[in-house]
């Protein structure tokens, strides 16, 4: 992604404000972009249920495939466990 306009937060751990608000400060600092929460969906579709959506439209080329080619979904493998490593750097 070229040029990004800002970085969406989403998932169910953003519900939780304070962990919300510390990865947002942590976002803008590290890379100078407004951080926002997604809101699309919000009460009509759960946070899993809208990412995979995002993911299948990425994947047949419509709105959201840059982002999906991006974070290369189609080389990803193991499990999520597996991209964790200690200590966390950002």
């Amino acid at each position: 992604i070229e040029k990004p306009k800002e970085i969406i937060l989403s998932g169910r751990l953003m519900r939780i404000k304070e962990l919300r608000e510390d990865v947002k400060d942590l976002f803008e600092e590290k890379f100078g972009l407004p951080v926002v929460r997604q809101r699309g969906l919000e009460g009509k579709a759960k946070e899993a249920a809208q990412g995979s959506a995002i993911i299948g439209d990425g994947l047949l080329g419509g709105q959201f495939k840059d982002l999906v080619e991006h974070v290369e979904i189609k080389k990803a493998g193991g499990s999520v466990l597996d991209y964790v490593k200690f200590p966390l750097s950002l």
